[in-house]
């Protein structure tokens, strides 16, 4: 069975977890009999252009590489889907016209994936002047045969805001790999202090750290030997850093390839995950693979995802998270039990188990 792949989240995303999850299906589908067609042979993707899955060339970052990609690569893609030498074409990203396209030719099942609701269950999180980039979804989640929603909340919330059936939508939750493991051989990264809470991604908006920035703060005035360090996300800005006042010194961000992170959720003294909303959270399961004592929002899919792996704030309550990381950083025997029920809490969220959901699901279709 041949499942075609557009070009368009490798084409567009540099890394991020929608390409990660692709690179991992077109990964492990093969092993479930499955052969992924990518039908281009350029990526600006860390992920894609790092896999041996993808034997292709990896475009360096400039000014307008994405769209220049974009347009090149989207031939390929709608070559692909003129030639309808596939079984099933599984949508990477919301592209209404070549679904159109590919409708006018064919009625080969067509698979697209709903990463999460943000822009219907939170709108104030679409930036003014930049546009909503989940323009395209809902015309899509209508043309697709089936619908991947990668978490149940994601269902819930997908069924709440359109017309889609449930029995329409396929649960597929997402995994973590050892590439994501630390390995005690690894060098120690410069730089990183030796006692501190990490916090992972983008930080905007309903990603929620200037909610909790003052909370962080006096953390770290009451423990004065203890650090913020911030993974990827961008430099931070003044205003992310006011709230720290005399405590800014000890907190830093720094870009990271997935070696310096996994050391970091090895190290950290716990990792915070405060966001108001996401359709998943890979960050968790990269946390709990690593043994890393995690504090998560009650909030959207944490909990399906968190179990009784982590401990748990109302984000509207940042008193709450000050008690939450005190007891964990003040507890050895909770931070213990803690990484020890996250680690085995990773073994149920494996890339393997969803791949052959995947496969299952496509001959389902076709």
């Amino acid at each position: 069975m041949r499942v075609l792949f557009d070009d368009e989240i490798f084409s567009t995303q540099f890394e991020g977890g929608v390409s990660r999850y692709f690179t991992q299906l077109v990964e492990g589908l093969p092993a479930t009999g499955v052969t992924p067609l990518l039908p281009f042979r350029l990526t600006c993707n860390r992920h894609l252009a790092q896999s041996p899955a993808f034997p292709g060339w990896r475009v360096p970052r400039f000014t307008g590489s994405r769209s220049v990609l974009r347009a090149l690569n989207r031939r390929g893609s709608l070559a692909a889907l003129d030639r309808g030498a596939y079984d099933l074409w599984h949508a990477t990203w919301y592209d209404g016209e070549a679904v159109a396209r590919a409708r006018s030719r064919s009625r080969k099942p067509i698979v697209t994936t709903v990463y999460d609701m943000i822009p219907e269950v939170m709108p104030e999180a679409i930036t003014a002047g930049i546009g909503n980039p989940h323009a395209g979804k809902l015309a899509m989640v209508e043309a697709a045969d089936a619908v991947v929603a990668i978490s149940a909340a994601t269902k819930a919330d997908l069924i709440r805001f359109t017309a889609t059936p449930a029995d329409h939508i396929r649960v597929i939750h997402l995994g973590v790999g050892d590439g994501m493991l630390w390995r005690p051989d690894g060098a120690r990264p410069p730089g990183l202090p030796d006692r501190f809470v990490l916090f992972v991604g983008r930080r905007g908006g309903y990603k929620n750290f200037a909610g909790v920035a003052p909370a962080l703060a006096a953390l770290l005035r009451d423990q004065g030997d203890l650090h913020l360090v911030c993974i990827g996300g961008g430099s931070l800005a003044q205003d992310e850093i006011a709230p720290f006042g005399a405590a800014s010194s000890r907190v830093q961000q720094l870009q990271a390839d997935d070696a310096t992170l996994a050391w970091c959720y090895a190290h950290a003294a716990a990792f915070l995950f405060p966001s108001r909303y996401e359709g998943f959270g890979l960050p968790i399961l990269e946390a709990f693979l690593n043994r890393c004592p995690t504090v998560l929002a009650e909030r959207s899919c944490f909990p399906e995802i968190g179990g009784e792996a982590a401990l748990y704030f109302d984000p509207d309550r940042p008193d709450q998270l000050v008690d939450q990381l005190g007891r964990l950083i003040g507890d050895p025997a909770l931070r213990l039990r803690l990484g020890e029920a996250g680690a085995l809490r990773a073994r149920d969220f494996t890339w393997a188990k969803t791949a052959a959901a995947h496969a299952t699901l496509y001959r389902e279709l076709a």
